[in-house]
């Protein structure tokens, strides 16, 4: 059985059933197959397609947009694991059902692979855990920058110390 799973806000860790084949849509209004009324959710924000054992999201023009594992979409392929982001609203597609991304072990995918992988995993007493940095944004290039800086100091440092010492 595939669902989503509601990540954050009062309902979190809420499960929704996804159907077997066919599609179901997703949004705030109570006319959607399945209602999250969650920050940024548009009244009709997307649709899943199941389709010969695969899992397609569409946005169907929502407000503010959608996106899977952090990647603005307006029709993505879905593996488990994945996170939806609904406006800032994020929910997760899990279940035996929905077939885990080659390479990706942990969820029964192919071989291994060097990867970090820092998605949401359901744990076995059935809770959804995230990453304590889930979320964040972190600019790892400042911190090389400042690196590049300091070493580049060091060497003229090092640089100066040398010719003083050769026309001393």
């Amino acid at each position: 059985m595939a669902y989503l799973v509601l990540m954050e806000g009062e309902k979190k860790g809420m499960q929704f059933a996804l159907p077997a084949a066919g599609q179901i849509t997703v949004g705030r209004n109570p006319s959607n197959g399945i209602v999250i009324d969650g920050l940024g959710v548009s009244g009709s924000h997307g649709m899943i397609v199941v389709a010969n054992d695969s899992y397609t999201y569409l946005d169907v023009g929502s407000t503010n947009g959608s996106s899977v594992n952090d990647e603005p979409t307006h029709e993505a392929k879905l593996y488990r694991g994945d996170v939806i982001l609904l406006g800032t609203t994020p929910v997760m597609i899990e279940g035996e059902d929905v077939p885990a991304r080659a390479g990706d072990l942990s969820l029964g995918g192919g071989f291994e692979t060097r990867s970090l992988d820092i998605r949401p995993r359901t744990m076995a007493s059935g809770r959804v855990e995230r990453p304590k940095d889930f979320g964040k944004l972190s600019n790892h290039n400042a911190l090389w920058k400042v690196a590049i800086i300091i070493g580049g100091l060091l060497a003229l440092a090092a640089l100066g110390l040398y010719f003083n010492t050769i026309f001393n």
